[in-house]
Formats: C-alpha cells, sequence, structure tokens
C-alpha cells in the first residue's frame, strides 16, 4: 500500500509550505533569501529545489521504513537516522519512532510508526473513544529528547541554525505525528490517518488541530481511514 502513497507524494507540487519551513531556518544574516528572491520574479523549478522543503513521498518513505520491514525502501541520499526510541529506551506499550535527519537542509523529521501488535490496536481502540493512550505520552517525551539532540548537534557544529522539525506516519502513527505536529506547533504529513481534529480538541487544550498544517494522504475510504 505504500507504493500508491510513494507514487501519491511524488506527483505533489509543494507551493504553500515553503514558507514557515523556510522562516524557521532563519539565519539569513542580512543575505536575501531563495524565498524572497522568488517573491520578485515568477516562481521556478531551481528556486523550489532551492528551498529546504521537503517532498511528501520522502515523508512516505520514511513511513515505510520505520515499519522496520526487510524489503522496505531506502530513505533518499542526504538523510540519516538520528536516533529512534530503542537509544532512549522508550520503545514500550507497542511505541516506535525514528528520527531522521538532512544536516544540509537543516530538516529534522519524526516518524511515527502505526499499529503494528496488539498494543498498538488497543492504543488505537482508545483513541476511537477519544481517550489517549501512554502511547501520545512517550511521543511526546522523544519529541523532547529529539530536539535536545538537535541542540547537542548545533552546539558541537558551533552554529545558530536551527533545525526544522515536522512529523509523519501512518495509520495510528499519523495521529501521533498529527497530534505533536500540534504540540509543537509546526506540520505533518501523514498516510491513512482517521483524523484527529475531535481528539485534540478535547484532549489537548489549548493545542489546536486548526492552527497547523497538516496533510493526509487517503486511498479510498477503508475501516482504518475512516
Amino acid at each position: 500500500q505504500f507504493l500508491y502513497f510513494i507514487a501519491s507524494a511524488r506527483s505533489v507540487t509543494i507551493t504553500g509550505m515553503g514558507t514557515s519551513a523556510s522562516s524557521a531556518a532563519g539565519g539569513n544574516n542580512g543575505k536575501t533569501s531563495g524565498l524572497s528572491q522568488a517573491a520578485l520574479r515568477p516562481f521556478s523549478r531551481d528556486d523550489r529545489e532551492s528551498l529546504p522543503i521537503v517532498p511528501h513521498y520522502v515523508y512516505a518513505l520514511m513511513s515505510l521504513d520505520v515499519y522496520r520491514e526487510p524489503d522496505r525502501r531506502p530513505i533518499p541520499p542526504g538523510w540519516r537516522p538520528l536516533m529512534d526510541c530503542r537509544d532512549v529506551k522508550l520503545d514500550r506499550e507497542g511505541y516506535f519512532a525514528t528520527a531522521y535527519v538532512n544536516d544540509t537542509m537543516r530538516h529534522c523529521v519524526i516518524a511515527e510508526r502505526g499499529t503494528a501488535d496488539a498494543l498498538g490496536i488497543r492504543a488505537g481502540i482508545w483513541m476511537y473513544f477519544d481517550e489517549p493512550t501512554i502511547q501520545f505520552a512517550l511521543a511526546d517525551q522523544f519529541t523532547k529528547l529529539v530536539k535536545l539532540r538537535l541542540q547537542m548537534t548545533r552546539m558541537s557544529a558551533a552554529t545558530d541554525e536551527p533545525y526544522v522539525l515536522s512529523f509523519t506516519g501512518h495509520s495510528l502513527g499519523g495521529v501521533l505525528a498529527a497530534c505533536q505536529a500540534c504540540r509543537e506547533h509546526t506540520y505533518a504529513v501523514t498516510f491513512e490517518n482517521p483524523g484527529c481534529r475531535k481528539f485534540v480538541d478535547m484532549t489537548m487544550h489549548p493545542f489546536r488541530a486548526d492552527d497547523v498544517d497538516i496533510i493526509t494522504y487517503l486511498r479510498q475510504p477503508n475501516p482504518i481511514n475512516t
């Protein structure tokens, strides 16, 4: 099923999400950025490729890679695993996530794994009834540790340019990714996400799903995405 998402994500032309990602990177030191240059003339392919925008098919590949299947596709060149939840002993209660980083783009993507065992199914059932489970707390803790790791990376590299953080995930992992995007006020690209607006509004006050950008790729309606 991920082959469908990867093919679909490859066909998307990204035009709306570059502004927040580029401004979050910061540190232009008074120089005209690629984004402001593009604003002075028609937007070209070269302009798009010069901006720190992660193509959606990359999110699809990471959503697949986090399942650790032996026949999974490799993540794209330039990206590397930064850490996963096993490194900080958060791989419990069915939770699993990996953070990927691209140092050239100054971008980090946290991929949340979806339902892979009975504990994941239990979490999905509780979420259906708008009840958070420990997986949401584990996801929040993992995000905090990833941000700390990124700060340490910046310090060791002696640079003030921060990393942009975004999220991705499939199925229940898509819900975890969207909730973390709300908490971090960033964005998420998810796949087969059954939706979490009501869940966020009821359980994550004062965060609101409408305050952030959450893009979801869906196939035809099925028990997971409906």
